[in-house]
């Protein structure tokens, strides 16, 4: 079975959480990073997001951006 960790925004609005509001501020051309996670918005509107040795992800939608992000944090503070 598989279990994922919930946290305080999945009851809450995402409008409240921090990361949230750092993507939806990002203008093309911009980055941010968290945690080892770089998010980087490039000139076609993808959230390229590029985590410690993993292949680059890149997400045309931000809520599944976020989703991404969210999840690989919630890795880190379960190890």
């Amino acid at each position: 079975m598989d279990r994922k960790q919930t946290t305080i925004y999945d009851y809450l609005s995402k409008k409240d959480d921090e990361l949230y509001i750092k993507l939806v501020n990002l203008k093309n051309g911009d980055s941010i990073s968290t945690e080892n996670i770089i998010i980087y918005l490039n000139k076609f509107g993808f959230y390229e997001v590029s985590y410690q040795d993993e292949e680059e992800s890149a997400f045309r939608q931000l809520t599944d951006c976020y989703n991404y992000v969210s999840e690989k944090l919630d890795e880190l503070k379960m190890k």
